[in-house]
């Protein structure tokens, strides 16, 4: 050749340079692989907040404006009723939440009205029921005045009981006694007893502010676990009665207590 090299001489000179290349290129690799600076983990900017798969939707909290409203408690159950009756009230009966006329009413029954009684209770001379109809779920109470309670002679008979005669130790009294026991209801109607020793507290008249006056006759009934003497009748399809308050013979100054409808007050004889 030329260049005054043998060929085999050309081929060793070769080898030798591409030896030496090879060399320096693995030093600069090894070199760069050594620089690298390890990777870095990125951290999230809120460390509380995790990282959740996309695909996966979170819960969302309820809306509290569509969840549903409780059911309201069902009464208890007061057992099977002690009696049965019927109103006997004109146009109707209120059924009131708790025994009293100055108590919510619930609804009003109308007169004829079947009524199961499951309990009884007294407020002074009056008696309240517990009572439930087919007119409504709901127990109430009701004034028993105005209730015929089934095999009760409760209401006023068209036979009243004869008078009790006096005791046998006192002369019946022969004085013309008469007197007028004047009061007002609770619901501000005025009403006059009128009173004969001959017939006892015999009528009662009842004053509306607008109106006749209504009147009602009333008969002997009995006495009262306080040996209280009770007139009763009837006015308008409700019972009217009058209990004397005292056990002896009616004088003047002598109270007495009157119920009527779901009403009641008191007056003083003169």
């Amino acid at each position: 050749m030329g260049l005054g090299l043998s060929f085999n001489q050309f081929i060793c000179h070769v080898v030798k340079d591409m030896k030496w290349l090879t060399f320096v290129l693995l030093l600069g690799l090894w070199t760069t692989a050594c620089q690298r600076t390890p990777p870095v983990s990125v951290e999230p900017d809120n460390p509380e907040i995790a990282v959740t798969d996309p695909d996966v939707a979170e819960p969302t909290a309820e809306d509290p404006t569509t969840s549903p409203e409780p059911a309201p408690e069902p009464e208890p159950d007061p057992g099977n009723p002690i009696k049965t009756g019927t109103v006997r009230a004109e146009p109707s009966l209120r059924i009131h939440t708790t025994p009293g006329t100055n108590t919510p009413v619930i609804y009003a029954a109308p007169n004829g009205t079947r009524l199961d009684i499951f309990a009884e209770t007294a407020m002074g001379d009056s008696t309240w029921y517990q009572v439930r109809s087919t007119l409504s779920p709901r127990l109430g109470w009701a004034y028993g005045g105005n209730i015929a309670v089934d095999g009760e002679g409760n209401l006023t008979s068209d036979r009243p009981p004869p008078p009790e005669p006096p005791p046998p130790d006192r002369p019946p009294p022969t004085d013309s006694l008469s007197m007028t026991c004047a009061g007002t209801l609770s619901n501000g109607t005025r009403f006059t007893v009128s009173y004969t020793r001959e017939a006892g507290f015999s009528r009662f008249t009842l004053t509306p502010d607008s109106g006749d006056p209504l009147t009602a006759n009333l008969a002997y009934s009995g006495k009262t676990d306080a040996q209280h003497g009770v007139w009763k009748g009837q006015l308008s399809e409700s019972e009217v009665r009058v209990h004397h308050l005292s056990n002896q013979a009616a004088k003047p100054g002598d109270e007495v207590r009157v119920f009527y409808n779901i009403f009641d007050g008191s007056a003083v004889c003169r």
